[in-house]
């Protein structure tokens, strides 16, 4: 789908204004990601929040990892973890994670998706196209980073708002970065981490 594609510049410019250490083995993590954004959520941005990791596997691989893996870092706002994501890597393929008793807690369809490289998500349709309560796109990429890294970069735009605000009140900022760290975990495994359940 046109302009879900980030060139790589652009994903790279996300990084100015951040302030950054180093930390296990050289992976990079922002010392601000707590408590602020690189940039004011605005209309003009459709409410950005963005978190940025560097992950200590080749991009491909660190792309495997998060896809395979899915259940083990994502999160969403339910009082119950999700275990089980149900989930095709093609655009327009349904999207649907699950609780720990089988509960459906979100659902949505795959925007777009180069492998290796990016995948996006959104809520505002469900599996056969049919039209939901829109409130959230949220973009998932993986680009080179030096000595052997991929830069890993998550970010959700939001319809509205009020849909900004919803998901700050249910932790989006702290969840967020407490999901990406998750996934660099995982991609501390090594190359064992990548299961290949998925396509």
């Amino acid at each position: 789908m046109a302009g879900f594609d980030p060139p790589e510049d652009k994903v790279e410019g996300l990084k100015v204004g951040w302030k950054a250490y180093i930390y296990k083995s050289s992976i990079v993590r922002c010392s601000n990601c707590e408590r602020s954004h690189p940039m004011p959520a605005t209309e003009e941005n459709q409410w950005e929040f963005t978190v940025e990791r560097q992950l200590p596997l080749k991009r491909w691989h660190a792309y495997r990892v998060a896809v395979d893996r899915m259940e083990e870092w994502w999160w969403h706002p339910s009082s119950r973890p999700v275990t089980e994501i149900r989930i095709g890597m093609a655009a327009g393929s349904p999207f649907k994670a699950f609780t720990d008793n089988s509960s459906d807690v979100q659902e949505g369809i795959v925007l777009s998706v180069r492998p290796g490289w990016f995948f996006h998500i959104t809520d505002a349709l469900h599996g056969g196209m049919r039209p939901a309560t829109p409130s959230m796109v949220g973009s998932w990429t993986f680009g080179s980073a030096t000595g052997g890294f991929a830069r890993h970069v998550a970010r959700i735009r939001h319809f509205s708002e009020a849909d900004y605000s919803r998901n700050l009140d249910r932790g989006l900022e702290r969840r967020w970065n407490e999901a990406a760290d998750k996934l660099v975990a995982l991609c501390e495994e090594g190359i064992g981490a990548i299961k290949r359940h998925r396509v």
